[in-house]
């Protein structure tokens, strides 16, 4: 199996391989901030389930749907799942 190489052009000017490197850097501290979030997603998770006896799963589900606002689809989704295993077990 051969992997395809892809050239690259590597800036030549100074300003632009600082633009580069700021920008990756930039980006770099937004991953470490998602991160951070989705950790405080999870403590908030895991202090609700253990407070309400509500699984972690159910939880995330909900927050899930409210994040998205789509509770109708996942309804719908729901729906034809039931129908379909109804029609078939």
């Amino acid at each position: 199996m051969s992997v395809e190489q892809v050239e690259i052009i590597i800036p030549s000017s100074d300003a632009d391989k600082k633009k580069l490197k700021d920008a990756i850097i930039e980006a770099d501290g937004c991953l470490i901030r998602i991160d951070a979030e989705k950790d405080q997603v999870k403590t908030i998770l895991e202090n609700l389930a253990e407070e309400f006896q509500i699984d972690k799963k159910t939880l995330r589900k909900t927050l899930s749907i409210y994040h998205k606002q789509n509770k109708s689809k996942v309804d719908n989704e729901k729906e034809n799942v039931d129908q379909l295993y109804d029609a078939l077990f």
